[in-house]
């Protein structure tokens, strides 16, 4: 009979659908009608640093206690009642020490319905006689929240680092702790997730000089919420995939995507160089920038991944210029622009870059610009900008960088003597457009 039900369920359009759900302020949480499966991963607030006893005699320090990371829990299946409310209280950060032998405020504890996660202790008061650097905190077993901008290798909970009567600050524990106060600087405060605040230290001289503790950092509850639904029923998503690294070699479809339009640039050429500029009307071009491509709807499998090329920088090597290289998405390719000529009398036209046409994208940037020129105009040497964005300027010296996506390099031209390089042209970019059905 249950597999009865799970075929005519499926057969109905029916999927399950995994919702990372992030809460970072005390609010009331509904429970999805359909959801079928609930986890939580919850953290305590970070304690602030504590400060130490001052010293008694001229010219000495005294190391304070920093905070503790907030406890950290998870646990899968959570019982529920499909449309209930849950209480979901976020700790906030522990408030550091701020008078001489004073603890640091615990941070506050975060709750998700009866699942509580301790926030962490402040720094004691006293004189810490072996200070340390800061424990790591824990990872979240969900792995990268993209939304959030968290990466599976984040650690929540970490400890602040003690602070130190020497000049080296004790570090704080990964992800984000503070780092211990020194002989002449202040501890930090945490800056992730359930980390602590590092301990503070004093100095005295004919009074005593405070070195400040740093304050903890707030809770956060993560929820993943397994939810069988139409999925028609999912909004269509529009994200962006930026790819720049010259490393990378393929891209991988997200689950459930439903079109891909892709913005393909190629590296730009470098520029063209000459010492034989005395001949009236000559010019020298700079690179010609990358082919710029623009594909709509893509087709594509589940699943599927595509190889991919970016175009790198071209190399500083020649002074007849190098050709842009190309770059490739799959069975796309954008060509690289051509190098820099030598012409007598008119050249080509210095061309702007072409806008991507993505809604979020920046508008004024233009990708695959051509570089500038060099000229003997009637025995007048003239130096040409690029087009934009980033084209690189010619010149009589060595020729200028492309400094944009696609953009050619510079042209070098003087009357006579020493030959030097002209611009590199710059590295392609590949700007992917995809829908997705999701919850995020």
């Amino acid at each position: 009979m249950g597999n009865r039900r799970r075929s005519i369920l499926f057969a109905s359009g029916m999927i399950e659908v995994t919702q990372m759900v992030v809460i970072k302020s005390s609010e009331i949480y509904t429970i999805p009608v359909d959801t079928v499966k609930l986890d939580a991963f919850i953290v305590g607030a970070g304690g602030g640093g504590g400060l130490p006893v001052a010293p008694t005699s001229y010219g000495s320090y005294t190391a304070g206690y920093a905070g503790k990371g907030g406890t950290v829990v998870y646990q899968e299946n959570i019982p529920f009642i499909k449309g209930e409310e849950m209480t979901v209280v976020i700790g906030q950060g522990g408030v550091a020490a701020t008078t001489a032998n004073n603890a640091g405020n615990k941070g506050g504890d975060t709750s998700f319905g009866t699942l509580i996660a301790l926030g962490g202790s402040g720094g004691a008061a006293g004189t810490n006689s072996s200070p340390s650097i800061g424990r790591d905190g824990t990872a979240c077993p969900f792995g990268d929240i993209e939304s959030e901008s968290i990466a599976s290798t984040d650690l929540f909970g970490a400890n602040g680092g003690d602070g130190s009567i020497t000049t080296m600050a004790n570090a704080g524990g990964n992800t984000g702790a503070g780092k211990g106060a020194n002989r002449s600087t202040a501890a930090a405060a945490g800056v992730f997730y359930g980390s602590a605040g590092g301990g503070g230290t004093i100095y005295r001289s004919f009074s005593n000089t405070i070195r400040n503790a740093g304050s903890g950092y707030q809770g956060i509850a993560i929820l993943k919420v397994v939810r069988r639904m139409k999925e028609s029923d999912m909004p269509l998503v529009v994200k962006t995939a930026i790819i720049t690294d010259v490393l990378q070699t393929s891209w991988s479809v997200p689950a459930n995507t439903k079109k891909i339009d892709v913005f393909i640039v190629a590296g730009g050429g470098s520029g063209f160089g000459s010492n034989q500029m005395n001949v009236l009307n000559r010019m020298i071009t700079g690179g010609r920038g990358g082919q710029v491509l623009y594909v709509e709807d893509i087709p594509f499998t589940k699943n599927k991944v595509f190889n991919l090329k970016i175009g790198d920088q071209t190399a500083n090597t020649s002074y007849t210029g190098v050709k842009g290289n190309d770059t490739t998405f799959g069975e796309y390719t954008a060509i690289g622009g051509a190098t820099g000529a030598m012409y007598s009398g008119s050249a080509p036209t210095i061309h702007d870059g072409k806008k991507c046409i993505f809604e979020d994208i920046n508008p004024n940037n233009l990708y695959g610009a051509d570089g500038g020129t060099v000229s003997n105009n009637n025995g007048e040497i003239l130096l040409f900008d690029g087009g934009k964005t980033g084209g690189g300027k010619g010149s009589s010296q060595s020729g200028k960088d492309a400094t944009f996506y696609g953009s050619g390099g510079g042209a070098h031209g003087v009357l006579s003597g020493a030959m030097s390089y002209p611009g590199r042209g710059y590295q392609g970019i590949i700007i992917i457009r995809y829908y997705v059905r999701t919850l995020e």
